[in-house]
């Protein structure tokens, strides 16, 4: 369940990079199918760099689009879903996600993943907003939809 979460996370982190370089290309320019596909596949090609979900790669992925630590998503101060530590919570999880993929003996007990599954939700409801407030700043409109509804127990 560690290695399936931070996969899914770090899949997520992908696909959030690339439907954002999608929106910036957008909102300059009317762009024709071909371009649209264009711009999509150089945006995939760039985040599939990104093996492992750490922060720091995280970052730098987002630098590419002009995302600055300030608005780097595991900073976002006053959000509901904001807990301090995260970015380091994160790290700490990939760590050992890494560990269990190649052979480590690590035991993980069932609230061990509740608390992983719990820090990937947050995280990527916090990176959902952050990336979209700094989209709509950067372009004026709205790029999808804010409201995902609930979490949904036991991981809220």
């Amino acid at each position: 369940m560690t290695v399936a979460a931070t996969g899914e996370f770090s899949a997520f982190v992908r696909d959030l990079f690339v439907e954002s370089v999608q929106v910036l290309a957008a909102a300059s320019q009317d762009l024709a199918v071909p371009t649209q596909e264009l711009v999509a596949a150089l945006a995939d090609r760039t985040a599939q760099a990104l093996t492992n979900p750490w922060p720091d790669q995280i970052a730098r992925l987002f630098r590419g689009i002009g995302m600055t630590q300030a608005n780097a998503f595991w900073r976002t101060e006053g959000m509901r879903h904001h807990v301090p530590g995260d970015r380091e919570a994160l790290g700490a999880v990939v760590e050992l996600r890494n560990s269990l993929a190649h052979g480590g003996k690590e035991r993980v007990t069932l609230k061990d993943v509740e608390r992983q599954v719990r820090l990937v939700k947050r995280l990527a409801r916090s990176a959902d907003l952050s990336v979209r407030r700094f989209l709509m700043a950067r372009t004026g409109r709205e790029p999808w939809k804010a409201d995902h509804g609930p979490l949904g127990p036991p991981f809220t």
